[in-house]
């Protein structure tokens, strides 16, 4: 009788078919962080307290331009996301990610720097706002 040899292959399981060929969206960035994890669309809502339907609407693109659903997608995945390309140096990237990071509305901003939300939604956007609510966008982010 021949002795049996152990044998150990270094195959690894092929990634699924739903995984994305390229990161080019929040969408993508959010199901192959989920397929890395091996978690179902369903455990990914449990964790972040959304329903399952939620995590699919995101995963298809149909529902990461708000800020509710971005910080959803941030608390999941620790990070911003890399495809929305946010300068961070800037004054208008430090108030995004701020946004992102702790789901304030744009009234929730203005608030809490004393300006109106449409001088908010205006800087997000790029455009010109006074120098005195420049200065309290400023002191708000220290």
């Amino acid at each position: 009788m021949s002795p049996i040899l152990p044998i150990h292959l270094n195959i690894k399981k092929p990634k699924s078919y739903k995984y994305p060929d390229r990161i080019s969206s929040v969408g993508d960035e959010l199901r192959t962080a989920r397929l890395d994890r091996n978690l179902t669309q369903l455990e990914v809502a449990q964790q972040i307290g959304v329903n399952r339907n939620f995590v699919y609407e995101c995963e298809l693109n149909h529902r990461t331009n708000s800020i509710f659903a971005l910080h959803k997608i941030y608390l999941f995945l620790d990070y911003i996301p890399k495809t929305l390309n946010i300068d961070e140096a800037t004054l208008r990237g430090k108030l995004y990610t701020t946004r992102i990071k702790n789901g304030f509305s744009l009234y929730d901003i203005a608030k809490k720097t004393g300006l109106d939300k449409s001088t908010i939604g205006r800087f997000e956007k790029g455009k010109l706002i006074k120098k005195e609510s420049l200065k309290k966008i400023e002191d708000y982010l220290k």
